[in-house]
Protein backbone atom coordinates (compact mmCIF):
# COMPACT_ATOMS: atom_id res chain seq x y z
CA UNK A 1 0.00 0.00 0.00
CA UNK A 2 1.62 3.44 -0.77
CA UNK A 3 1.37 6.14 1.48
CA UNK A 4 0.89 8.63 -1.20
CA UNK A 5 -3.01 10.32 -1.77
CA UNK A 6 -4.57 8.41 -4.51
CA UNK A 7 -6.70 10.49 -6.56
CA UNK A 8 -9.44 9.05 -8.90
CA UNK A 9 -11.77 11.79 -9.76
CA UNK A 10 -10.50 11.35 -13.71
CA UNK A 11 -8.41 9.36 -16.04
CA UNK A 12 -5.84 12.84 -16.11
CA UNK A 13 -4.92 12.11 -12.82
CA UNK A 14 -3.71 8.28 -13.19
CA UNK A 15 -0.40 7.45 -14.85
CA UNK A 16 0.05 5.21 -17.82
CA UNK A 17 0.92 1.68 -17.01
CA UNK A 18 3.88 -0.29 -17.36
CA UNK A 19 2.99 -2.39 -20.77
CA UNK A 20 1.05 0.49 -22.53
CA UNK A 21 4.56 2.96 -22.07
CA UNK A 22 6.40 -0.33 -23.43
CA UNK A 23 3.90 -0.34 -26.70
CA UNK A 24 4.45 3.26 -26.87
CA UNK A 25 8.00 3.31 -27.20
CA UNK A 26 7.78 0.44 -29.15
CA UNK A 27 5.96 2.52 -31.41
CA UNK A 28 7.50 5.74 -31.26
CA UNK A 29 10.75 4.75 -34.42
CA UNK A 30 10.82 5.67 -37.38
CA UNK A 31 8.42 7.40 -39.59
CA UNK A 32 4.23 6.39 -40.74
CA UNK A 33 1.55 8.04 -41.99
CA UNK A 34 -0.59 9.75 -39.54
CA UNK A 35 -4.02 10.69 -38.94
CA UNK A 36 -4.99 6.59 -38.10
CA UNK A 37 -3.45 5.42 -41.54
CA UNK A 38 -0.94 3.49 -39.73
CA UNK A 39 -0.16 -0.22 -38.82
CA UNK A 40 -0.43 0.77 -34.52
CA UNK A 41 -3.95 2.59 -35.18
CA UNK A 42 -4.87 -0.59 -37.16
CA UNK A 43 -3.74 -2.67 -34.69
CA UNK A 44 -5.33 -1.09 -32.17
CA UNK A 45 -9.17 -1.09 -33.63
CA UNK A 46 -8.60 -4.38 -34.74
CA UNK A 47 -8.04 -5.46 -30.55
CA UNK A 48 -11.25 -3.59 -30.31
CA UNK A 49 -13.29 -5.28 -32.81
CA UNK A 50 -11.71 -8.37 -31.51
CA UNK A 51 -12.45 -8.22 -27.81
CA UNK A 52 -16.06 -6.94 -28.58
CA UNK A 53 -16.16 -9.44 -31.22
CA UNK A 54 -17.52 -6.87 -34.04
CA UNK A 55 -15.53 -7.21 -37.47
CA UNK A 56 -17.58 -4.26 -38.82
CA UNK A 57 -17.01 -2.23 -35.39
CA UNK A 58 -16.15 1.42 -36.23
CA UNK A 59 -13.40 2.79 -33.32
CA UNK A 60 -12.66 6.09 -32.79
CA UNK A 61 -9.84 6.87 -30.20
CA UNK A 62 -9.94 9.92 -27.83
CA UNK A 63 -8.05 11.82 -25.70
CA UNK A 64 -9.76 11.26 -22.05
CA UNK A 65 -13.61 10.90 -21.09
CA UNK A 66 -15.09 14.00 -22.33
CA UNK A 67 -14.18 13.93 -25.60
CA UNK A 68 -15.36 9.48 -25.86
CA UNK A 69 -18.86 11.24 -23.97
CA UNK A 70 -18.80 13.94 -26.90
CA UNK A 71 -18.41 10.70 -29.49
CA UNK A 72 -20.72 8.26 -28.16
CA UNK A 73 -23.40 11.49 -27.94
CA UNK A 74 -22.54 12.13 -31.81
CA UNK A 75 -22.85 8.51 -32.64
CA UNK A 76 -26.41 8.81 -31.34
CA UNK A 77 -27.14 12.08 -33.68
CA UNK A 78 -27.07 14.53 -30.55
CA UNK A 79 -25.35 17.87 -31.16
CA UNK A 80 -24.07 20.60 -29.24
CA UNK A 81 -24.29 18.42 -25.59
CA UNK A 82 -22.02 18.95 -22.73
CA UNK A 83 -21.67 17.37 -19.77
CA UNK A 84 -20.55 19.39 -16.49
CA UNK A 85 -19.44 17.40 -13.62
CA UNK A 86 -20.37 13.93 -13.12
CA UNK A 87 -21.32 12.13 -15.97
CA UNK A 88 -25.52 12.84 -17.15
CA UNK A 89 -26.02 14.57 -13.29
CA UNK A 90 -25.25 17.91 -15.17
CA UNK A 91 -25.78 17.74 -19.03
CA UNK A 92 -27.37 20.57 -20.89
CA UNK A 93 -28.86 20.70 -24.10
CA UNK A 94 -28.50 23.21 -26.74
CA UNK A 95 -31.43 21.91 -28.69
CA UNK A 96 -34.39 24.06 -28.79
CA UNK A 97 -36.60 20.98 -30.44
CA UNK A 98 -38.00 19.49 -27.06
CA UNK A 99 -38.71 16.11 -28.54
CA UNK A 100 -35.19 15.42 -29.30
CA UNK A 101 -34.21 16.63 -25.80
CA UNK A 102 -37.06 14.34 -24.47
CA UNK A 103 -35.30 11.18 -26.94
CA UNK A 104 -31.96 12.29 -25.13
CA UNK A 105 -33.76 12.19 -21.87
CA UNK A 106 -35.76 8.86 -22.33
CA UNK A 107 -31.87 7.10 -23.43
CA UNK A 108 -29.64 8.61 -20.76
CA UNK A 109 -32.39 7.38 -18.20
CA UNK A 110 -31.77 4.09 -19.70
CA UNK A 111 -28.39 3.75 -19.83
CA UNK A 112 -28.25 5.04 -15.99
CA UNK A 113 -30.65 2.30 -14.99
CA UNK A 114 -28.65 -0.78 -17.28
CA UNK A 115 -25.69 0.36 -15.13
Amino acid sequence: MTAELQQFASENYAGICPEAWAAMANANRGHVPAYGEDQWTQAAADAFRALFEKDDAEVFFAFNGTAANSLALGDRGWRFYTFIGDGALFMFAWDADPTRVDALARDIRAISAAS
